[in-house]
């Protein structure tokens, strides 16, 4: 548990004004038979990447130590109603593990309101 506290913690850096943002309440989690996961939230979507087509964020690397910290924080967002804020990379966002539909979470905090 303290290892997952302290990959959200590192997840908390500011979101640069260049990158996608969104906070909302998770309004869907997928996840398709090859892992990737998508997430979408209920509310507008600032700043998109220029490489976005979809509605939805897309977790990077959904194997990897982060991944997987990510999808917990997400599903315990929708679990509990409580609100996340979502941001990507600075420099106009990144769509890598699903170019030309969502873009890449880079940053992930659950919020407190």
């Amino acid at each position: 548990m303290k290892k997952i506290t302290l990959l959200i913690l590192l997840f908390t850096s500011i979101t640069s004004v260049y990158a996608g943002n969104q906070t909302g309440k998770v309004s869907f989690v997928k996840i398709r038979d090859d892992g990737l996961i998508k997430v979408g939230l209920d509310t507008v979507w600032e700043n998109r990447a220029a490489c976005v087509t979809k509605l939805w964020w897309i977790i990077k690397d959904e194997n990897s130590q982060a991944g997987q910290a990510q999808l917990s924080l997400l599903l315990t967002a929708h679990a509990s109603g409580r609100t996340v804020k979502i941001g990507g990379a600075p420099n106009g966002g990144t769509c890598i593990r699903t170019p030309g539909e969502g873009e890449d979470i880079r940053n992930l905090n659950m919020v407190n309101y």
